[in-house]
């Protein structure tokens, strides 16, 4: 990887626009156009077209190419070996170095883009609202100790059920599957302050998991393997436009 401790994850947090614009249009292949016309709403819209202009941006900073030349593709799925809906790859030209993982995620006006060594890799991000009901759905995706510190005179209502989730998801993108079935069996550990260790509930696999300290409102939460994180790096106040 070019540009960075390997070791360390390098997390931006990116602004993200609320129209959609020409120019950053004709930066994004067809299938990343076709997916942004697909939005029922042109602010949906323009935030996942502005978050893969980000991530083309920063990816060509370590890569020492103009960002119109970076593409992202998808590794294919675990589970069924599909590439319509696996982890985000970056492709590179034959010859060149390996490329860093990459994990994107968004929420609101705001993205973050995460890029860091090795293949799995995962990020997750969350505005808290205060007034959000996490009380349905808590049962759906939270383990039993969970579920009692959600209860507890420790929780902060919905920002701790947030803090889960991101937690949950970050694990869940970099084993590449998205939200799976027995997500509530994914128990994060949401007592100890992070770097928390998750083991998934099938497979064996081990992952640490950094909480990102964000801007607020927002909650956001990195997946890395055991042994090739030391911590991560962030980035504030990267704006498109």
């Amino acid at each position: 990887m070019l540009g960075f401790d390997e070791l360390v994850a390098e997390v931006w947090l990116v602004e993200l626009p609320g129209f959609l614009d020409k120019v950053d249009l004709g930066l994004l292949d067809a299938q990343e156009r076709a997916r942004t016309f697909a939005f029922a709403s042109e602010a949906s819209a323009a935030r996942y077209a502005g978050l893969r202009l980000a991530a083309k941006k920063i990816v060509a900073s370590y890569l020492s190419t103009h960002h119109s030349e970076v593409t992202i593709g998808r590794r294919a799925c675990p589970r069924c070996g599909s590439a319509e809906h696996g982890p985000p790859l970056i492709v590179v030209p034959s010859g060149s170095d390996a490329a860093p993982a990459l994990s994107l995620a968004r929420s609101g006006s705001y993205g973050v883009v995460a890029l860091a060594s090795g293949l799995a890799l995962g990020v997750d991000v969350e505005v808290v609202n205060p007034d959000f009901d996490y009380n349905e759905i808590a049962p759906m995706c939270c383990s039993a100790d969970e579920i009692q510190f959600l209860a507890s005179g420790q929780s902060r209502g919905a920002a701790s059920f947030l803090r889960c989730w991101v937690r949950k998801e970050a694990v869940t993108k970099a084993i590449g599957v998205g939200v799976f079935d027995s997500l509530a069996l994914l128990d994060v550990r949401p007592r100890q302050e992070s770097p928390v260790i998750v083991r998934r509930p099938e497979g064996g696999q081990v992952w640490r998991v950094d909480d990102l300290a964000l801007l607020e409102p927002l909650v956001g939460a990195l997946a890395r393997p055991v042994g090739l994180s030391s911590g991560v790096a962030l980035h504030y106040g990267l704006r498109l436009h």
